[in-house]
């Protein structure tokens, strides 16, 4: 059974929730298929992509695109209805294998979150860190020749004793275009 954050920052069964809500888990975001975020928002239904090129990409949520769809990290909001009315490209720019899932809700969310939810929710959730002693990571790499892209992404994560945490950074060229 999957779980997701509700407003009040509290897990619970997707069932449980008063909206339609996907969850795009962790393997999917790292399995490589996903190059960004709108990508990986691509694959829920009644979430579409507008990508203008490689490197960026819109997320729409129930036909709304821009300021009408927040974008939420760990429950800080990335954006805000100040942005440019068209459609948002900051989404392209957060490295899918750095969460732990993302959570995808459709449908006005204005009364939880505010006046820019009104096509949707797009929350991701950071990697809690490890209880366990040891060290791991991952690495995830690959090439395009089309538009001579490449984009490389490692993370760290781990415990020694009271301290545990984790790290990442991720690179990507996409020709002349550097996000």
């Amino acid at each position: 059974s999957r779980t997701v954050v509700t407003p009040g920052r509290r897990e619970g069964p997707t069932f449980d929730s008063d909206r339609t809500v996907y969850v795009v888990d962790r393997t999917s975001l790292a399995s490589g298929e996903a190059i960004d975020i709108p990508a990986a928002v691509d694959t829920v239904p009644g979430a579409f992509l507008q990508r203008t090129n490689r490197g960026a990409g819109a997320p729409l949520l129930r036909g709304f695109v821009g300021p009408t769809n927040l974008l939420l990290i760990d429950g800080v909001r990335i954006n805000s209805s100040i942005f440019r009315t068209g459609p948002n490209q900051y989404a392209a720019m957060l490295d899918p294998n750095a969460l732990d899932r993302l959570e995808v809700l459709l449908g006005p969310a204005s009364l939880l979150y505010g006046s820019d939810a009104m096509g949707g929710v797009l929350h991701g959730v950071l990697p809690r860190p490890p209880t366990d002693d040891g060290w791991s990571g991952r690495m995830n790499a690959w090439a395009a020749s089309a538009d001579r892209a490449l984009n490389t992404s490692m993370h760290l994560e781990g415990r020694s004793g009271a301290i545990s945490g984790w790290m990442g950074g991720a690179l990507r060229h996409h020709s002349e275009l550097r996000p």
